[in-house]
């Protein structure tokens, strides 16, 4: 049941932000529009591979980004769904991180 709700999940989720045609409201967000600067700590953790979301364009939007922290953190290899097909990596990324003070 578990699983067949996971899936069920995924595929409502990308009919209802990405549409048929990939012209719903996901594809056509432009993140730049909420602004670039944030009163709180952004990481992107992300795989080198990602087919969906070029590496160098979400590397290319922290950048932009003014925080108090920020940062890209590449998973070497990994693709779209690092969080699934590299957990203990993405995991590893995401408590470094959020272990650390914020005020740096």
């Amino acid at each position: 049941r578990d699983t067949r709700d996971f899936v069920s999940g995924l595929i409502q989720s990308q009919n209802h932000f990405f549409g048929p045609a990939m012209n719903r409201s996901f594809v056509a967000a432009d993140l730049r529009q909420l602004g670039l600067e944030f009163d709180v700590p952004i990481f992107v953790i992300q795989g080198t591979e990602d087919d969906y979301t070029p590496a160098a364009l979400s590397r290319a939007y922290v950048d932009a980004l003014h925080a108090p922290r920020k940062e890209f953190v590449p998973i070497d290899g990994a693709g779209h769904f690092a969080i699934v097909s590299r957990p203990d990596e993405f995991l590893n990324a995401m408590t470094a991180r959020l272990r650390q003070p914020t005020s740096q």
